[in-house]
């Protein structure tokens, strides 16, 4: 067997595990649109430079046929490259949103590793979710004192009412007061004129006329975007990838 024709085995190999991974990844981690929301594409080069890149150009380099030792050097090849891959998706793992969440005037991406635990107790909010984010709300807790110590632990860089799953709760009991606080997408629609045909094929998918929808930012690491509610209700309809500020 030439280099060529292993480091072209070695290739295919290393694709169909990206892609199962990539499947993972898109259908369950990261569904639409938190995969843009998130910066995802950044964290696609790495894992596809590392599985599929760097292994079979390893072997494209060091593979000759009947070379003494040449199994071994293989495999130590496809360790360090599982290790490698394995390392990428647990970096992938924690940084998934695992809940998206209502908070005051505005939704929030949480990351898995960004949720503080402590304290819950409810138990769809005792750990993060791996079968992709879960919609909550975040309560303003009563007491005024509990108020300002969150206040001042935001202000300092530690969690915000987001991150803290303690005062998390079902987002429908607050549906309400996100309606209240959202604008119409007619408002929307007129800041960015030239994105009328997107809008107007997003209203058609879910069967909504332009004054039955209103919004709210999301808030996301790479990319803020426009959540679309029923005006009617507070529920969620999608995501627009347009700058709600």
């Amino acid at each position: 067997m030439s280099r060529w024709k292993a480091a072209g085995i070695h290739l295919l190999l290393s694709l169909g595990v990206f892609l199962l991974a990539l499947l993972l990844i898109l259908k369950l981690w990261y569904p639409h649109p938190y995969w843009e929301a998130a910066g995802g594409q950044g964290l696609l080069v790495i894992l596809s430079g590392v599985d599929i890149t760097l292994g079979p150009l390893i072997t494209l380099i060091i593979f000759k046929a009947g070379k003494k030792g040449l199994k071994l050097d293989l495999t130590l090849i496809g360790l360090a490259q599982l290790a490698a891959l394995s390392y990428g998706m647990y970096v992938v793992a924690q940084a998934r949103p695992a809940f998206v969440v209502f908070a005051l005037d505005r939704f929030q991406v949480v990351q898995a590793s960004e949720v503080v635990f402590e304290g819950a107790t409810n138990e769809r909010y005792a750990g993060a979710p791996w079968t992709g984010p879960v919609v909550t709300a975040a309560r303003r807790p009563s007491d005024p004192k509990e108020r300002e110590k969150i206040l001042f632990s935001a202000l300092g860089g530690g969690p915000d009412l987001d991150r803290l799953a303690r005062l998390y709760q079902d987002y429908e009991s607050l549906a309400e007061r996100a309606v209240a606080k959202a604008k119409p997408l007619a408002v929307l629609a007129a800041r960015f004129p030239e994105q009328k045909g997107m809008i107007g094929d997003f209203l058609e998918r879910h069967g909504l006329r332009e004054n039955e929808a209103v919004y709210l930012p999301l808030v996301a690491l790479k990319q803020d975007m426009a959540m679309v509610l029923h005006k009617s209700d507070g529920r969620i309809v999608g995501a627009l990838p347009l700058d709600p500020w």
